[in-house]
């Protein structure tokens, strides 16, 4: 039984991020958020961000407190603006 596949995907689904891209893998969600995902996708990778990473947390798997609450705060902000706007 070829069990090399199962491997990588659970390589890859636990990588764990080098110090010093939590800030970068946020202000991704932050722009995926704003924009779109293929933007911070884009953003991501052009920084070097390691594709499992970008995967897990673009699909909203494993985001950290931290991270939820600042897109939590960007989307409450957002909701603010347009409500403002329609005033």
């Amino acid at each position: 039984m070829d069990t090399s596949g199962n491997a990588r995907r659970a390589t890859d689904e636990t990588a764990a991020a080098p110090a010093g891209t939590s800030d970068l893998v946020r202000q991704g969600l932050l722009l995926q958020q704003a924009s779109n995902t293929m933007a911070a996708l884009e953003y991501l990778q052009s920084r070097g961000i390691d594709s499992a990473i970008i995967r897990r947390v673009l699909n909203g798997r494993d985001v950290r407190e931290d991270d939820e609450i600042a897109l939590a705060a960007a989307w409450e902000l957002r909701r603010r603006t347009e409500a403002a706007g329609k005033q």
